[in-house]
């Protein structure tokens, strides 16, 4: 030290060694002031990205539930709808079978009473086969309502 300050005084040297003790404090300070702000910057990109995850999950737990809730009310109409056209040929069916029935006891009434007539081998004839095709009818019906049923069921499993 006596050698860096030979030539100087004692007062000088007391300002040399607080300039360089007051400078190198600044720079610590300013250190620090940069250290505080790159945190306080980290903790702000912290809390943006915390916001924009609660917000997308918010934002995605709603879209699914509604997406969920939507693809119930589909499926639900979709189910109704279905019942309603099921219950609608099941109607249909029910009448024609009906139908069907009362033409095949008219047909076979009327072949009894044709039996009595002259012609009676032509109205038998006649009316058998009329009673087949009526018959007929009444089985493509129930067919067509089995199929039905069966269309029904592998859409209610198929959406289950």
């Amino acid at each position: 030290m006596d050698v860096m300050y030979r030539n100087k005084t004692p007062i000088s040297r007391c300002v040399v060694f607080t300039a360089q003790y007051i400078t190198i404090l600044l720079l610590l300070l300013l250190l620090l002031l940069l250290l505080l702000l790159l945190l306080l910057l980290l903790l702000l990109l912290l809390l943006l990205l915390l916001l924009l995850l609660h917000y997308y999950y918010y934002y995605y737990y709603y879209y699914y539930y509604y997406y969920y809730y939507y693809y119930y009310y589909y499926y639900y109409y979709y189910y109704y709808y279905y019942f309603y056209y099921y219950y609608y040929y099941f109607y249909y069916y029910y009448y024609y079978y009906y139908y069907y029935y009362y033409y095949y006891y008219y047909y076979y009434y009327y072949y009894y009473y044709c039996c009595c007539c002259c012609c009676c081998c032509c109205c038998y004839y006649y009316y058998y086969y009329y009673y087949y095709y009526y018959y007929y009818y009444y089985c493509y019906y129930y067919y067509f309502y089995y199929y039905y049923y069966f269309y029904y069921l592998y859409f209610y499993f198929y959406y289950y």
